[in-house]
């Protein structure tokens, strides 16, 4: 459905295999909602709770060879105190857990409506619930891809990849702001899920979904340059 047709992308294939050994993939998004809201406390996630967490959902938050990254990535979630912000847990966790793209979007809705009157700004969306979901996505996890997990990688072509989609975070942002501000600067629950549920076959509601989006994008505008750039497919 882009403007250029190519194959799998090599950067891509690497980053679902680290995203997958978090073990998350396993897990249905409304269990793994309940469970990290259960196991926290006034927006925060201390070191003990997250392995209440990770106990819970079995998820791996440890190195585990040749995935040596995963401390790392942890790491780089926590405040100055050592805790995690309840948001980024929650963002993470519902973008790669499974689940039906309609009942994650209102997950991930509710996640930044704590009040949950069915309502947010459209500026509060983008600048948060959007900006949450494009970076965790496009920066984060690919932070996950280990040097020793496979004999191609090559973190500067990750990081470069990487760049590439953030160049785009505006532009894709804003592009399915428009689509919400259907009752202008109101965005109700019951819209976001809507979109979300059709609005690229409802693959934003996953980090796949999101580089893809903004590779895309990236290839689109680039394409006299990037003919033969491969683009992203989902890795089974």
């Amino acid at each position: 459905m882009g403007c250029i047709e190519v194959k799998n992308k090599s950067e891509e294939i690497l980053i679902q295999e680290a995203e997958h050994v978090l073990n998350l993939k396993k897990q249905k998004s409304i269990q793994v909602d309940s469970v990290i809201r259960k196991f926290s406390l006034n927006g925060q996630v201390t070191s003990v709770q997250l392995n209440r967490i990770s106990s819970h959902l079995k998820l791996q938050t440890k190195n585990l060879f040749p995935f040596i990254k995963i401390d790392e990535f942890y790491g780089k979630l926590r405040d100055i105190n050592g805790n995690y912000d309840l948001k980024d847990l929650l963002v993470i966790g519902i973008l790669l857990s499974d689940g039906e793209s309609s009942t994650k979007a209102g997950l991930l809705y509710q996640i930044f409506d704590e009040e949950l009157t069915g309502h947010m700004s459209l500026s509060k969306v983008k600048n948060q619930l959007l900006y949450k979901l494009v970076i965790h996505s496009c920066s984060s996890l690919p932070k996950l891809v280990s040097p020793r997990q496979a004999s191609n990688v090559n973190l500067e072509k990750i990081e470069k990849y990487s760049d590439c989609l953030i160049e785009k975070k505006d532009t894709c942002i804003n592009s399915v702001a428009e689509r919400l501000a259907v009752n202008g600067n109101d965005v109700t629950e019951i819209t976001f899920t809507e979109v979300f549920r059709t609005f690229r076959q409802g693959k934003l509601t996953s980090s796949v979904g999101w580089r893809a989006f903004l590779y895309e994008k990236y290839l689109c505008e680039n394409s006299k340059i990037l003919v033969s750039t491969p683009a992203i497919t989902e890795s089974k």
